[in-house]
């Protein structure tokens, strides 16, 4: 039986990557390395999370994950695919009037880079919440890209 579980322990031991030089990022994902203070789109900015019982508007899937949450209003003024790009590896939904949108594909961003995980959702224009839930850490980095 250990030396099943060995190998599994040993990958679990072993280092990550280094990652002393980053990695150049795709066009859509530029804003990455630019944060600012207000949410848009093709900007990195950074998300406060909080108690989700704190955050009037959060659907429920928001209040009945473990953890800190975040919303964020975000306005769409174009039809077409979103990538939400975090830095944490956070549940994210894409929210309007009530109805949570459906993710088209997920995965990680490019290793070194900083961004743990990418969502897109296909949207139209319009007022939308970007709702974050199940976050373990105080801040998540977001950054919105169109295309």
């Amino acid at each position: 039986m250990l030396s099943l579980l060995l190998p599994l322990l040993i990958a679990q031991a072993a280092p990550a990557a280094a990652c002393d030089t980053p990695v150049a990022l795709p066009a859509a994902l530029a804003g990455w390395r630019s944060p600012t203070r207000v949410p848009g789109i093709g900007k990195a900015f950074t998300v406060t999370a909080r108690d989700p019982k704190a955050i009037r508007g959060l659907a429920a899937t928001g209040v009945d994950r473990p953890g800190r949450a975040a919303l964020v209003p975000i306005e769409i003024a174009t039809t077409g695919t979103y990538r939400v790009a975090l830095s944490e590896p956070v549940w994210v939904d894409v929210v309007r009037d009530g109805a949570v949108q459906p993710a088209v594909a997920h995965g990680r961003g490019p290793t070194c880079s900083g961004i743990r995980k990418i969502v897109d959702f296909r949207l139209v224009p319009g007022r939308y919440a970007l709702q974050l839930s199940a976050v373990q850490t105080a801040r998540v980095r977001v950054l919105i890209a169109h295309g």
